[in-house]
């Protein structure tokens, strides 16, 4: 048998097909309404090069492997390639000697189920070892990394809806012996332009991983081991080169056997942006609302509305905060609600100071450091379904179900508030707004409806969820945008902590309730976790901008002091107000910036609940001066570095995509700046059957013991789970004054590791380059957590920045328009009004007057 030279795939043959195909089980999907185009290219790790060895299957095979691995449990695990190939060819048979020959999809598929796969690191990919048997070590490791080879009809329509079923598909392409010839499937020859002759020099295939489409373009998007600009495209760049493809055989869980489908792939001159978290492609303009004695910004215009009503009613900033939040839990239930916990951050003109509540939830009093191990196959609906065939024991990352569910703290936050600063209007009347919402019914917003949509799967298999976010029970239709929904459950439990106060919740008839329906779902939430929940109120963290500005955050466990770090090492540089209209001096700012945030991310894995271990001095260290300028003398101009300069690289960067920001100022001068989050969205999928309160999943932001976190790197040590602790938070409020006591800031945003570094953008802008609200926010963000080494960038971000950034060594991942969410309100000196914006990414309006 004859196979092609090095790097361009491998030569067919027919001769094991049969025998490799008979041990698939076949894959359906029920018929579905699919959407006009998917692309699951966020979830997608780096493109890795095949280099000079016939591996573009093994290559296609590990990127779908580190794709499920990362799409299920938000790990980034490099998986080997090496390891992939020769099981792939031992399973084919075709000779006793293993060479660099290529390898049918089919044998590589059944290796995986056989062998399953190593890490790369214990089998690297090193072209001089190709036909070397693997290590024992690694045989050994990848025991615990197999697959369940399926397969599907190879149709148009089987395609679409592995790809809309969060399922990549692995397929080939044939190209032919004369360079620039693809094969139609009627048998004619059709010329591919601007291939370079000799390129092709025998009829071979080449393993591909589709990984989106577009019905509307007639066009499917692809990952190729050529390299990451190959067959990756938008129907709006300028192309180089087009490519007519015959699909042959598809992924790891579900296998094409059938061969016929013809379509065009292109090549695009600049990287595709994949959409993140927090990203539902609003679009249009963010509205800048100017108000002369009050504003509100809530990721929700009607919550907005509600938290003026209240202000207008002679309602205190705190009160405001109080009801809007109440209605945000509703309106986007997927970011927040009682079921959660929040950081609030209030400042009284009256008092001269600002104060913390961290009501972050706390892990049940039954809970230990390892309760999770073992526990792989978990679903994220809280039953045991082994969905996926990927053992995650040793690398966990997304817990959901009740196990996941931490001692909510969200209500008694509202009621230490109202307490200690509100009172303007009475406890109840703060409620009534939404609970009219909840009984009457209430328009589904573009956010909601987003992640309605991109959580069909588990809404359709949970009774509870189904209940509240299908409309039809008979045609499965989900909740869209704009349709009326009603939550009478919840109404009838917010109405009772209206009437009887906190102490329903964590004492009284609802605490029953609580404990009863969460421990039906598995869960280990006691009576006792919810009469022992304590309050942590303190005066807030404060540090000096500037001689003129002071600013006030939370404190650990939230990320509060990794912002101050960012902000004071920024603001010792001597950036002019004009330096982002040149692109070199605009590249020198994100280049500092965007060290800032790495320096700052290796310190995070430090913190840890002050409750629980003490960190005194480590806070004092994050948010002085000093600290910031021996910081700052690492920053390099011209350069940036490995992981390792920049200190502790055990960064535990969480995702958290459930999570919503309100920012207040009332015409007392008093502000709130209030974090509030369930985690994941819908937090742990698990609804009360009795009070329609969605859970949590905070269990989820502890590290697990001897686990990588979210990108393979050690767990820290100071977040392991503990009763009665509370985990690490992204969420990072701000609020600033000037000189005189008024505030001259109010900020906060959504969107997991994303917050700290969104915030300290807007903030920065602001402050130093005297951009408004809507301005900063509007403007295309950067973002850096240390690891993996990459910047992500908006799709919009300027180009000649991005190429400043590239000089200097950065590697850089593009975005979609999204991914962090912030709310802000400044006051505005020589106007003398309150300027308010909510963030366009999530679709928001502020209010005032």
């Amino acid at each position: 048998m004859a196979f092609t030279t090095i790097r361009y795939g491998y030569y067919p043959s027919d001769q094991h097909r049969d025998r490799l195909t008979r041990p698939m089980r076949p894959l359906s999907f029920p018929a579905d309404h699919l959407p006009t185009a998917v692309n699951l290219r966020r979830w997608m790790t780096p493109v890795e090069q095949q280099l000079d060895i016939n591996a573009c299957c093994a290559n296609a095979f590990a990127g779908v492997c580190e794709y499920l691995i990362k799409r299920i449990h938000g790990v980034h695990i490099d998986v080997s390639r090496l390891f992939i190939y020769f099981n792939g060819r031992r399973m084919s048979e075709r000779t006793g000697l293993i060479t660099d020959q290529g390898v049918v999809q089919r044998a590589v598929a059944l290796g995986l189920q056989k062998y399953g796969c190593c890490l790369e690191k214990t089998w690297p990919y090193v072209p001089e070892n190709v036909n070397v048997k693997p290590s024992d070590k690694a045989f050994a490791e990848a025991r615990e990394w197999t697959v369940v080879p399926l397969r599907i009809p190879c149709t148009i329509q089987a395609i679409e809806t592995c790809l809309h079923n969060q399922l990549p598909v692995i397929m080939d392409i044939i190209l032919l012996e004369e360079a620039g010839i693809a094969f139609h499937p009627n048998g004619r020859n059709s010329r591919m332009p601007n291939v370079r002759t000799g390129l092709i020099d025998r009829d071979r295939f080449h393993s591909i991983v589709i990984v989106g489409y577009d019905r509307r373009k007639r066009y499917f998007c692809a990952r190729n081991s050529w390299g990451e600009d190959w067959f990756d495209y938008h129907h709006h760049r300028r192309h180089r080169s087009t490519v007519f493809i015959l699909l042959l055989a598809a992924l790891i869980v579900a296998t094409c056997t059938a061969i016929g489908l013809f379509f065009v792939m292109r090549k695009e001159q600049d990287e595709t942006c994949g959409s993140d978290h927090e990203s539902y492609a609003v679009t249009g303009s963010s509205k800048l609302g100017r108000y002369n004695r009050a504003a509100v910004a809530v990721d929700n215009e009607e919550c907005s509305k509600i938290g003026k009503a209240i202000l207008l009613r002679g309602g205190k900033a705190a009160d405001a905060a109080i009801a809007a939040s109440l209605c945000n839990g509703v309106l986007n239930a997927h970011s927040m609600g009682i079921g959660g916990g929040c950081v609030f951050l209030i400042y009284s003109r009256k008092l001269g100071k600002a104060f913390s509540i961290v009501e972050r939830e706390t892990a049940p009093l039954n809970s230990n450091s390892t309760m999770f191990q073992g526990r792989e196959n978990m679903s994220l609906i809280g039953k045991n379904v082994h969905i996926w065939s990927f053992p995650m024991e040793k690398y966990f990352r997304a817990i959901s179900g009740s196990l996941a569910i931490g001692t909510p703290g969200e209500i008694l936050a509202y009621k230490k508030a109202y307490d200690q600063f509100g009172g303007g209007v009475s406890w109840a009347s703060l409620f009534k707004p939404t609970i009219r919402l909840c009984e009457k019914g209430f328009n589904v917003s573009v956010a909601l409806a987003f992640a309605i949509e991109k959580n069909k799967e588990h809404i359709l298999n949970d009774t509870e969820l189904r209940n509240i976010f299908v409309k039809n029970s008979t045609t499965a239709e989900l909740y869209k945008e704009g349709d009326l929904m009603r939550r009478p459950k919840l109404a009838r439990t917010l109405q009772q902590i209206a009437d009887e106060g906190v102490e329903s919740f964590y004492q009284g008839r609802l605490s029953n309730k609580i404990v009863s329906e969460i421990q039906k779902r598995g869960g280990i939430l006691t009576l006792n976790d919810l009469r022992q929940y304590g309050l942590d109120f303190q005066e807030a963290l404060s540090f000096n901008l500037n001689s003129s500005l002071k600013a006030f955050t939370t404190s650990a466990p939230s990320s509060g002091p990794i912002l101050a770090l960012i902000l004071n090492i920024m603001l010792g540089y001597d950036f002019q107000p004009t330096d982002l209209n040149e692109t070199n001096t605009a590249a020198l700012f994100y280049h500092r910036l965007t060290e800032s945030f790495k320096f700052a991310f290796a310190k995070r894995s430090e913190l840890a609940d002050p409750l629980k271990i003490n960190l005194q001095h480590s806070i004092k260290d994050l948010i002085s001066k000093s600290y910031a300028d021996t910081i700052r003398q690492k920053i390099n101009d011209n350069e940036t570095f490995s992981e390792v300069y920049y200190g502790n690289n055990n960064t535990q960067s969480k995702s958290i995509t459930g999570t919503a920001h309100i920012s207040i100022v009332d015409e007392h001068g008093d502000a709130v700046a209030i974090t509030s989050t369930i985690n994941t969205y819908f937090g742990s999928m698990v609804v009360g059957e009795e009070t329609g309160i969605i859970y949590n999943n905070q269990m989820n932001d502890f590290s697990i013991p001897e686990k990588k976190n979210y990108h393979g790197l050690s767990e820290s040590k100071n977040n392991l789970i503990e009763p009665g602790k509370r985990p690490v938070s992204s969420q990072a409020p701000l609020i600033v004054l000037d000189s005189d006591g008024k505030v001259r800031l109010v900020i906060g945003g959504s969107g997991g590791a994303k917050i700290v570094t969104s915030v300290a953008h807007v903030t920065l802008l602001n402050l130093l380059f005297h951009k408004n609200v809507k301005e900063a926010n509007d403007q295309p963000r950067v973002h850096h957590h240390l690891s993996p080494n990459q910047i992500t960038f908006e799709e919009t971000f300027d180009q000649g920045v991005l190429n400043g950034l590239k000089r200097r060594g950065h590697k850089t991942k593009c975005t979609a328009y999204g991914g962090s969410v912030v709310q802000a309100i400044e006051w505005r000196i020589e106007e003398k009004q309150y300027w308010a914006n909510c963030d366009v990414r999530k679709g928001g309006n502020p209010q005032g007057y």
